[in-house]
């Protein structure tokens, strides 16, 4: 459950800073090329790599068929099976951060805002960023694709060719992102956790937590999940609506205190529904 750890004997004292799995084992890999594969994440083999010992490597995908791992100086290396690795040519010195496979492609990022390509593995394309900021780590929302990086930036795109710095709402260097039910997570330096509802919300359902009516004025207390966008519409005879304004649940706690007037002169029977917006 991810709940009890248990600590295992080290097989090596190197850093480790890459890990996946592939054709049912897992596979490690860090400073001074350093390779390690287990079937079982308890027992673990060094596997030899046709690189120098000083190389440090520090991303690992993996396809169906195909496992990459990227590290120093441009350093791509690919194995169909994990045990005979193979040296590619990446036509780069920068340093390669991540690797992973997305979109039935594999994306490599890092350096001075490097971004590589290829669709198997063995032939990569460098693609331009727009930033030379370092470049951590890339992930898929539905069918974009996003880039964290140093000093807040967010890269995105829809065809893996274009990339937009769409930015956030911080300058401390972002390392890892992640995606759930069309959320975009995003961490880095100093505790940074920022969160963005990529994908509409539209299967929860918005409620009317309260109702008042007070010195000429309405007051809803509506509740949902947090970036849900809604109007809040209005009826005399709940058969002809009018839409109301568009409003955005942007608390953490998914709630919104709403006024609005009542106005002077005294208005008929209303009645109110919340409806939600893509």
């Amino acid at each position: 459950m991810g709940v009890v750890w248990s600590s295992l004997p080290a097989p090596t004292a190197n850093d480790l800073t890459a890990l996946c799995t592939f054709s049912n084992s897992f596979f490690l890999a860090g400073a001074s090329a350093t390779m390690l594969c287990s079937t079982n994440g308890t027992n673990w083999t060094a596997v030899s790599l046709p690189t120098a010992g000083t190389a440090d490597l520090s991303g690992l995908a993996a396809s169906t068929n195909l496992i990459v791992a990227v590290g120093d100086q441009g350093l791509i290396l690919t194995s169909p099976d994990g045990v005979n690795w193979t040296s590619r040519v990446s036509n780069t010195t920068n340093g390669l951060f991540r690797v992973r496979c997305l979109g039935g492609l594999f994306l490599a990022v890092g350096e001075n805002g490097t971004i590589l390509e290829s669709t198997n593995g063995v032939s990569w394309s460098s693609i331009p960023s727009g930033t030379t900021n370092w470049l951590n780590d890339a992930v898929m929302v539905t069918n974009n694709c996003y880039i964290v990086g140093n000093n807040g930036t967010l890269l995105a795109s829809t065809n893996f060719v274009n990339w937009t710095n769409v930015g956030c709402i911080t300058s401390q260097s972002l390392y890892g992102a992640a995606t759930h039910n069309g959320q975009l997570v995003v961490v880095g330096l100093q505790g940074t956790i920022l969160r963005s509802q990529i994908v509409p919300n539209l299967t929860s359902p918005i409620f009317f937590y309260d109702y008042a009516q007070s010195s000429g004025e309405n007051i809803f207390y509506v509740a949902g999940n947090p970036d849900q966008q809604f109007t809040l519409d209005s009826s005399t005879n709940l058969i002809n609506w009018t839409t109301g304004p568009l409003l955005d649940l942007i608390y953490g706690d998914g709630t919104l205190t709403f006024i609005t007037s009542l106005g002077t002169n005294s208005p008929p029977r209303q009645f109110y529904r919340a409806t939600l917006v893509p």
